[in-house]
């Protein structure tokens, strides 16, 4: 019904901090819980009239719930609408690294930006840097900093791009290049600093977390998923706000619509109509029916 730290490493405890303090958070992969069924393995005839054992899901009902519980909260001060101290952290989701882009509240909504990351630096203004990602090169520069806005502007490879501000990300070459943070040098004794990632996928959650629903709140990639829903829970502290937990979950849609039947030796992310929906490094498998021998 649940899996963890103990039966899987991609789900493992780590620490997180923030200058409100620190918390250990915890990781969980449900098949069963509120309203949760997941799905099972069936001797049947598929869309395609083929009879055969399969790992089936129905259609529009919950495939998981993924959770990451804050034990001690994940707390920042509000400023300007934005959980300040959130933002440029890194958290472990299901074996992947995100980096918290952008952390906003607004009213009972809280929208957190995550940006899995290749690599992530920090460049001076007036700088040049090189990175190799997946065999192709990337010629990063920041060309100017507007200390006013708060915005950067830079340069990759030959393309200018517009100005941008933290949280922001551009798509370069089939890959997501996002600006985490910026660093403006206030005593005018140094350049200005902006610290960047360059990753493949870039996740927007966003959530009442007042209430106790989910929500169709779910973006990869600039895209709406609309399979996946997200329960953020938060609450109001002083001047900050905790985040507790975040929830995840993606409904069955296969790549015709309707049930998704997996056969043995494939796995889900075949027969999603987006794979995008399977967030961090994991998929689930169906290696077929086995038989015990006896003695």
């Amino acid at each position: 019904e649940v899996l963890t730290s103990r039966d899987l490493d991609a789900l493992a405890d780590s620490f997180i901090s923030t200058s409100e303090g620190a918390t250990r958070y915890s990781q969980f992969l449900r098949f069963k819980a509120d309203s949760l069924t997941s799905g099972k393995v069936v001797y049947a005839e598929n869309e395609n009239d083929e009879v055969d054992d399969y790992l089936y899901f129905k259609a529009n009902t919950d495939i998981f719930e993924y959770e990451v519980q804050f034990e001690q909260g994940f707390v920042s001060e509000v400023n300007n609408n934005h959980l300040e101290d959130l933002e440029g952290k890194n958290l472990e989701i299901f074996g992947r690294k995100y980096t918290v882009i952008a952390a906003t509240k607004s009213g009972d909504t809280v929208e957190l930006r995550l940006l899995s990351g290749s690599l992530t630096d920090t460049i001076e203004e007036g700088e040049s840097k090189t990175y190799t990602v997946n065999g192709k090169a990337y010629r990063i520069e920041l060309l100017a900093f507007d200390d006013q806005q708060q915005r950067a502007r830079f340069k990759i490879n030959d393309r200018e791009f517009d100005t941008m501000k933290k949280g922001d990300t551009a798509l370069v070459d089939e890959i997501l290049f996002g600006l985490s943070e910026t660093f403006r040098n206030e005593a005018g004794d140094g350049p200005d600093l902006a610290r960047f990632s360059l990753g493949a996928e870039y996740i927007i959650l966003s959530d009442n977390a007042a209430d106790n629903t989910f929500s169709q709140g779910v973006k990869i990639n600039g895209r709406s998923i609309s399979p996946a829903t997200v329960k953020i829970k938060g609450q109001s502290i002083g001047g900050s706000y905790k985040i507790s937990s975040i929830k995840y979950r993606l409904k069955a849609d296969a790549v015709r619509g309707g049930d998704i039947y997996v056969p043995a030796g494939h796995s889900l992310r075949e027969y999603l109509d987006n794979e995008l929906g399977i967030i961090g490094d994991w998929d689930i498998v169906y290696k077929g029916l086995g038989r015990k021998s006896k003695g």
